[in-house]
């Protein structure tokens, strides 16, 4: 365990120490960690190596370096700082400096890890979804409002109060007021198809790509898995870089249909798919009617993977939604509606959970291959998805459905997504061209 400790300003500034002087100052948080940041090494029992938010009223022994005597003060939830004549560190907004004799606010510190300093940098300069107010907010633009304090949005972050040990760079759970819960949720996100094969196919790509990006607005990366190289690719756009531009080409040669369909969980431990949040995936048949991003919102909000509703088709007695499984695995009397596979929202592919769940419905489609043979996943991944769904809690099926319709188009009012199933490859096409056609005539 890393028992160095460093310390942060109320205005969250880093201390560093002049490594020939000695003397102490600070800078603004950046990216890149300062290699002359001052460190204080802890004890392996000492109670600051294993928490970062120490109680009220918790006493610790004081620490000692470089003649600098370190200690918490339990009533403000601070570290100070004296040099051998009793002065206290204080920084008054210009200088850094043992200057005064009682302690308060401008001589608290913040005692972190090197790690937590760079996640509090990381949540600085990216995006972030508040779930609350179904926001989308920079980080540049929080505000440091007060001492020790961060204003986002209409929330006011105290970080004397914070669990900072438990965020990461995809999730931040953050105490407003002291104890109101909120998560926020990284927002960088990117968009995966996959088409292969079929011109007819690619056609159907074509045009969600098209509609993400002019009527869904998204100017994020598509990455598209498919067996065509980047020449058919510029091709099929016509050369037009407003849909090329950010499509990113992931080659994958499925051999059969059960393979082309359940490529889509060909996502974790590859560069192409990490860092990204939300990783939306979409069947080529759809297309998007409204600007994405309230979609997209609700379903990070929802902390889970997330997929719509079929509401007409109960897992109880609908094939293609897993009636089969759930039949021999003695799961009966259920009249939930079953998932959509054709939009699968993953918060993102780094999750333990997440992985976990893609790892287990790639287990379960091939050993249903290994026992029944290939040919009984006659819906591919559909029935194993809706399944595992159902066993593991791990899938929002709300968040998603209002923003979805199926088979049509909905010419008196956009939902946000159109998924065009239950034809042939060449009737979806014919089918949305025509709802392509009348959206440019209504955009």
């Amino acid at each position: 365990m890393n028992r160095k400790r460093y310390f942060l300003t109320w205005n969250f500034q880093v201390v560093r120490q002049n490594p020939e002087s000695k003397t102490l100052y600070c800078s603004p948080l950046d990216a890149q960690f300062p290699d002359d940041a001052f460190a204080l090494e802890l004890k392996q029992d000492d109670i600051a190596t294993n928490w970062t938010f120490i109680p009220q009223g918790e006493e610790i022994a004081s620490h000692y370096t470089d003649d600098i005597k370190i200690t918490f003060n339990s009533e403000m939830r601070v570290w100070n700082l004296q040099n051998k004549d009793g002065l206290f560190l204080c920084f008054d907004t210009k200088t850094l400096s043992f200057s005064r004799e009682q302690a308060s606010f401008w001589e608290g510190f913040l005692l972190l890890t090197r790690k937590e300093i760079e996640t509090l940098t990381h949540l600085l300069n990216h995006k972030w979804v508040i779930p609350k107010t179904q926001m989308i907010m920079d980080g540049k633009d929080f505000q440091f409002v007060d001492t020790f304090k961060i204003k986002i949005g209409d929330f006011d972050i105290d970080m004397r109060y914070q669990l900072l040990r438990y965020w990461n760079k995809y999730n931040v759970t953050l105490y407003f007021d002291g104890w109101k819960r909120e998560t926020l949720y990284l927002y960088n996100p990117a968009i995966y198809i996959t088409a292969y094969n079929k011109e007819a196919i690619m056609q159907q790509c074509k045009m969600c790509v098209i509609s993400l990006r002019k009527m869904g607005n998204f100017t994020g990366p598509i990455i598209l898995m498919t067996d065509k190289d980047q020449a058919y690719i510029d091709n099929l756009f016509e050369g037009e870089k407003e849909y090329t531009d950010n499509l990113i080409i992931h080659n994958l040669y499925p051999k059969d249909f059960l393979s082309f369909v359940c490529s889509k969980y060909e996502i974790t431990n590859k560069a192409t798919f990490a860092g990204y949040q939300p990783l939306l995936y979409l069947d080529p048949d759809i297309i998007i009617d409204r600007p994405l991003v309230p979609l997209l919102v609700r379903g990070l909000s929802s902390g889970k993977i997330c997929s719509p509703a079929e509401e007409f088709h109960p897992i109880q007695s609908h094939i293609p939604v897993g009636s089969s499984l759930f039949s021999m695995d003695g799961i009966s009397g259920r009249f939930t509606p079953g998932i959509n596979g054709g939009t699968i929202l993953f918060p993102n592919t780094e999750n333990d959970t997440i992985r976990r769940f893609i790892d287990e419905i790639r287990h379960v489609i091939t050993s249903l291959v290994f026992k029944f043979g290939r040919a009984f996943n006659g819906w591919a991944d559909q029935e194993a998805y809706n399944y595992l769904a159902i066993k593991t809690n791990w899938v929002n099926s709300n968040a998603l459905t209002s923003f979805t319709a199926y088979q049509g188009p909905t010419y008196d009012r956009r939902l946000g997504l159109i998924h065009f199933w239950g034809f042939s490859s060449e009737e979806k096409v014919e089918r949305m061209k025509e709802y392509m056609t009348m959206l440019d005539c209504h955009h």
